[in-house]
Order: structure tokens, then sequence, then C-alpha cells
């Protein structure tokens, strides 16, 4: 039995995965990866799955008063029907992507905030201008979130691709691309 040991220890870390060898990631759970962080509202971990050419450009442009009603739309993306093609050190991934229709959000809350900045209350209130300003920027996001939450909201539904590229420390996604068509009708 010694003289089988030593083989048996040699057979043994051969048929463990990942053993003696570095395995990397695919292309899809990658991307997967991606949308649960861009869910999460993870930017940072977001960046590392991508190229950095793909990384400079992914940052959201928002202000401090916007960022929950991004992040809080940015959760609520479903993405479904993924499918992948790889040739070579390129793959492309196919997918159906659905999330809360910003256009009939933005326009039906854009509606009812301009009712009330004409409205008599907003009209005789004499706080200093910023202080409206900001009132009515607050009031704007909580609107945003409570439609964004609201499970009634309408949905968009779209397809998209994304482009992938291996790198020497795995795959990376340089492109993401969906045409996001919005309804402008409002909700009311």
């Amino acid at each position: 039995m010694r003289r089988f040991l030593p083989a048996l220890l040699i057979l043994a870390v051969l048929l463990v995965p990942g053993c003696g060898s570095k395995s990397q990631p695919q292309p899809q759970p990658v991307f997967e990866q991606y949308i649960a962080a861009i869910q999460q509202g993870d930017f940072e971990t977001a960046k590392t799955l991508v190229t950095a050419d793909f990384a400079d450009s992914m940052t959201p442009n928002m202000k401090d008063v916007a960022e929950p009603a991004v992040k809080a739309w940015l959760a609520k993306i479903q993405v479904s029907n993924i499918q992948t093609e790889t040739k070579g050190n390129e793959a492309t991934v196919t997918f159906d992507i659905s999330a809360p229709d910003l256009g009939v959000i933005v326009r039906t809350v854009t509606l009812e905030m301009y009712q009330y900045a004409l409205s008599p209350q907003f009209q005789k209130d004499k706080s200093p201008v910023e202080q409206k300003q900001q009132k009515l920027s607050e009031m704007t996001v909580e609107k945003l979130l409570a439609m964004i939450e609201d499970p009634e909201v309408a949905q968009s539904h779209q397809s998209g691709t994304a482009t992938l590229v291996k790198e020497k420390d795995g795959w990376k996604i340089s492109s993401i691309n969906v045409e996001w068509k919005f309804n402008t009708a409002s909700a009311n």
C-alpha cells in the first residue's frame, strides 16, 4: 500500500478541479457578474469585469440628488435569454433586458412637478429660490423612486449584445449595446 500512496496523491491532485492550472472564467459568467454588480450599484466591481477603455466610459454621471433613483432603476433591470458565441479571443453575448420604462416615469414625474411648480401653494411660498429648488429636486427624486418601485409601472423590453475579449487575466467586457426605446406616454 505504501508503494501506491505517492501515485494516489499525484492522481488526486490532478483530478481535483483547478489544481495545477489557473482556470479562467468563461464569457457568460463574466457578463452575469457584471449585470449583478450593476444591479447592486457596485460600480467598482463592475469596472473589474470590463476593459480599460470601457471602464473609462461607464461611470454614471449623476448628481448626488439623482443617484438613489439611478441605483433603484439599475436594481430593477432583469436580463434573460442569455446566449454566448465564442470565436477565439472574442465572444458575443446576446440577451433580452427589461426595466421600468423611463419614458413613462420621467414624463409622468415631469408633468406632476410642473403642475406643482405652477400651483398656488408653490407660488405663494416665500422661501429663498435655492430652498425651493432643493425642495423640487427632493420631491422629484421621491416621485421617481416611488414609480420605479411600483410593481405596476410600465416595463421596457429590449434586446442587447455584449462583446467580450479575452485578455491575459481573463474575459473582459469591451462593449454593451442596448437600444432603449422608452414609451413617451405618461402613466396617468
